[in-house]
């Protein structure tokens, strides 16, 4: 079986699959952390993270004015 990374790599491109799996690692949290997780520019972060959302695999929430992102689950992403 091909690792998750394989997987996400066929359906998405290099930035969101590396974005993804940091917010597996990470759960909840803001871009900033996120970008300096993967080293990707924090503006990048924001156009690959409404991509994910759009195909599903990211949620956005909000704390007062702070977005904030999660991964939606792989099991909920393969239904």
């Amino acid at each position: 079986m091909k690792s998750l990374t394989d997987l996400l790599r066929v359906q998405l491109s290099e930035p969101e699959a590396e974005l993804y799996l940091a917010l597996l690692k990470l759960g909840k949290t803001k871009v900033t952390t996120i970008a300096k997780q993967t080293g990707i520019n924090r503006s990048v972060a924001y156009f690959h993270l409404r991509h994910l959302q759009e195909k599903g695999y990211v949620r956005e929430s909000r704390s007062g004015t702070i977005k904030q992102f999660a991964a939606t689950p792989p099991s909920d992403i393969a239904k």
